[in-house]
């Protein structure tokens, strides 16, 4: 916040003011307490773009992903690999799953911290 962020007290308010939002939580529960309720990301009801890079279960992320579709919200998959000195670095690889708009569209937010993007 001294650095000049905004601070928000719930994830809805953050999407209100975002266009894209990255995930990197513990896993699949944790992501659908992010984005699922009246205080989610996906409560702000907006076209926004979730970016999951959590260690997540693949049938729980395409029924996520499914069911955010039908609400207007794009949640695509980007798990990370590598090792810490090279997120310190901004180097890491992402693996990410999705339709190729989506990607295409996420692709400079994850340039910013990966050395390969794989779709």
């Amino acid at each position: 916040v001294r650095a000049g962020a905004r601070q928000v007290a719930t994830p809805r308010a953050l999407a209100e003011g975002c266009d894209i939002v990255l995930l990197c939580v513990t896993g699949s529960a944790q992501v659908e307490a992010v984005v699922k309720g009246p205080d989610g990301l996906a409560a702000a009801g907006k076209p926004l773009l979730i970016v999951d890079c959590s260690t997540s279960n693949p049938s729980s992320t395409i029924a996520l992903a499914a069911e955010l579709a039908a609400q207007g919200v794009t949640l695509i998959d980007a798990p990370l690999a590598r090792t810490p000195k090279e997120a310190a670095e901004g180097k890491l690889d992402v693996m990410v799953g999705g339709p190729p708009e989506a990607v295409a569209r996420a692709h400079p937010v994850l340039e910013a911290f990966a050395a390969r993007i794989v779709h």
